[in-house]
């Protein structure tokens, strides 16, 4: 068997557009051939996505933050392409009920449809409102639970209360994935617990935090109920430092600046005339402490500031 033919990178499967409404995750896939095997490159609006460098892209439970557009560039020796871009819906309703039961101002929280989290004042840990959850099917083998998320952007702290009733069930919460039978972080099983605190040590980047809760056998009893309230994220990030720029190069009508970077932070490299109204040239994600941008010159203006933000 002979060696390939050299050729460019020629995609035969597109990411195809998705309309979002739940909490299930979704998978893009692209892929090209060509020789030598093409190297992939998927991007989200414009801006790389760090890592996502193979055929497929997953994303758990989608956010607002995640609608949009989607593509992935395959690249060989021999030249490069850009699939077809895929449009990303979410139409998941948004419930404030979630936020305001939680006391959780400005986090934003989805839950699955088969299960209600009611927001209840008959029972609470501040004497105001809680998050209810209850009246879930008797067991019956098949693995049915309500489930409750949000995604944090680390390092912090998540603080919260929780209540549980019943004889035989199962709370949890985590940060990333598990499942209803693991262990750890924070797992209540078969028993009755007044109301508690709890914590979960958010790692440095944007993770999901999932809240499951089983309905056990009910043994012609009553329905178990877990309640949540009172929780609280506490961001242990320190602030930005200030970010030196500095002119590495001028060249053909370009020029090169340097700046140190934390590696996996988004930067964006704002342009002005006039120090009042600024736009972004940039936006990078550097990979290493020691970064670059290239930056066309602007032949019409003869004065020009830059400066660097980051998030």
């Amino acid at each position: 068997m002979g060696r390939p033919k050299d050729a460019a990178p020629k995609f035969f499967i597109h990411p195809k557009n998705v309309d979002v409404n739940d909490l299930s995750e979704i998978v893009f896939r692209g892929v090209a051939d060509g020789w030598p095997i093409p190297e992939y490159q998927w991007y989200h609006n414009g801006i790389p996505l760090s890592g996502e460098t193979n055929d497929r892209l997953v994303l758990g439970t989608v956010w607002p933050g995640d609608e949009g557009k989607y593509w992935v560039i395959a690249k060989n020796a021999n030249g490069e392409t850009r699939s077809d871009v895929a449009q990303l819906t979410l139409d998941r309703e948004d419930n404030a009920d979630l936020s305001e039961a939680l006391d959780f101002e400005g986090a934003s929280f989805a839950s699955s449809s088969r299960f209600k989290w009611v927001l209840q004042t008959e029972e609470t840990s501040d004497g105001e409102d809680a998050l209810l959850v209850t009246g879930l099917p008797d067991w019956g083998g098949a693995v049915v639970y309500a489930e409750l998320k949000t995604r944090l952007k680390g390092p912090g702290e998540l603080t919260f209360k929780a209540k549980v009733e019943g004889d035989f069930q199962i709370f949890r919460a985590f940060i990333g994935e598990s499942s209803i039978w693991d262990t750890g972080q924070v797992t209540v099983r078969d028993k009755e617990i007044d109301w508690t605190d709890y914590k979960l040590v958010i790692p440095e980047g944007r993770h999901t935090v999932s809240f499951l809760f089983l309905q056990g056998p009910k043994n012609d009893g009553l329905d178990s109920s877990l309640w949540l309230d009172e929780m609280k994220f506490k961001s242990s990030e320190l602030p930005n430092p200030a970010t030196k720029l500095v002119l590495a190069a001028v060249a053909d009508g370009k020029f090169t600046l340097s700046f140190d970077a934390v590696p996996g932070r988004t930067y964006q490299l704002q342009r002005s005339k006039n120090l009042v109204e600024w736009k972004t040239d940039h936006e990078v994600k550097p990979d290493n402490v020691a970064a670059t941008v290239e930056v066309r010159m602007d032949s019409e203006q003869t004065s020009q500031f830059f400066r660097l933000k980051s998030h």
